[in-house]
């Protein structure tokens, strides 16, 4: 089996996916557009702009090659202007394709921002594009899509009749964990917003100046313009993270955040605490609680080096790529 991951890269997970399905002794490779925050280089480098080099890109390296299509973020080489027409073709001749969707390429503002008071839409989420987009996939994927929860499944579900849960993926054996040290007397607290707004950053921001007005003694570092592995290594020394207040999901960076033996702050959503599992270690909170969070995780070391502890072996546990790649391997069968 030849498996082509393409041609989005988010969060360093198609990479991961086939790092995982090679580990597995599969034929997989990627092709990729430029992400600026400099993840492993794809195999076949993908042009950033859409036209006459996507369509040579596309007939020369990735046409009528692989077995197994696995397209990220709603988008093809040829993407949704063009109809996806690239898809099509490798459809027609017999090849499997298979969509998977992480975020702002299929939610759906009006149902989030009815279960989810703090959601915001800033501009990156258009309803009537993403009911497109699902439409379109369902036909050309025979109604197979991965997603990565149960909220982005909400949105899936009317259109796929074969919704496949994927937990997203980590290299745990690259993020060798640093525990919290009980008896630092300043704890350092991390954030890094890779989109300030949709992660809450402002209600970081104030509660992190109440605090320090009131006397309480801890560092705090906000990551902004930094390449993945310069991220990585800044969190690496973190006591505590703050990953986002807005969403009700946690993202990838948490989960490396967990990886590196980091307590994580996130925003679960209500509707959300019974889709996770049980032993999920993040610390919730959301905009009007988060000084308070703040304030007890940062006075109580025992806690933090305990909750890191715990997040680690999750991580190991549900995320590790190589187990995540052994499930993509079932889907393909089954596509």
């Amino acid at each position: 089996m030849k498996v082509l991951h393409l041609p989005t890269e988010i969060s360093g997970q198609a990479s991961l996916s086939v790092r995982g399905l090679r580990s597995l002794g599969i034929q997989a490779f990627s092709a990729l557009r430029p992400h600026p925050f400099g993840y492993d280089p794809p195999d076949y480098p993908l042009p950033e702009r859409r036209g006459v080099n996507a369509i040579l890109t596309w007939a020369k390296q990735l046409a009528f090659r692989f077995d197994v299509y696995h397209y990220h973020f709603a988008d093809s080489v040829f993407g949704g202007k063009a109809l996806y027409l690239d898809v099509w073709l490798e459809r027609l001749r017999g090849a499997r394709v298979v969509p998977e969707f992480w975020g702002s390429d299929v939610r759906l503002p009006y149902l989030e921002a009815r279960r989810n008071p703090y959601y915001r839409n800033f501009g990156r989420e258009d309803q009537r594009k993403a009911l497109f987009r699902m439409a379109v996939w369902s036909r050309l994927a025979r109604g197979h899509a991965l997603v990565f929860d149960e909220q982005m499944a909400s949105y899936v579900r009317p259109f796929f009749r074969h919704v496949h849960i994927v937990p997203q993926r980590v290299d745990v054996e690259a993020l060798l964990p640093q525990f919290p040290d009980p008896s630092v007397g300043e704890p350092l607290l991390v954030h890094a917003p890779s989109a300030p707004q949709i992660k809450g950053t402002e209600f970081v921001r104030r509660a992190v100046e109440r605090l320090k007005a009131r006397g309480l003694r801890f560092r705090y570092v906000e990551i902004t313009g930094k390449s993945h592995s310069e991220v990585l290594h800044l969190t690496r020394h973190a006591d505590l993270v703050v990953d986002q207040l807005l969403l009700g999901v946690h993202g990838v960076y948490a989960l490396e955040a967990m990886a590196l033996g980091k307590p994580v702050i996130a925003y679960i959503a209500p509707y959300m605490l019974g889709a996770y599992p049980q032993d999920l270690p993040i610390v919730n909170a959301n905009p009007d609680t988060i000084e308070a969070v703040l304030r007890d995780w940062l006075s109580d070391g025992e806690a933090r080096r305990a909750c890191g502890e715990a997040s680690r072996a999750y991580v190991e546990r549900r995320h590790d790529y190589r187990v995540v790649a052994q499930q993509l391997l079932e889907i393909y069968a089954s596509l």
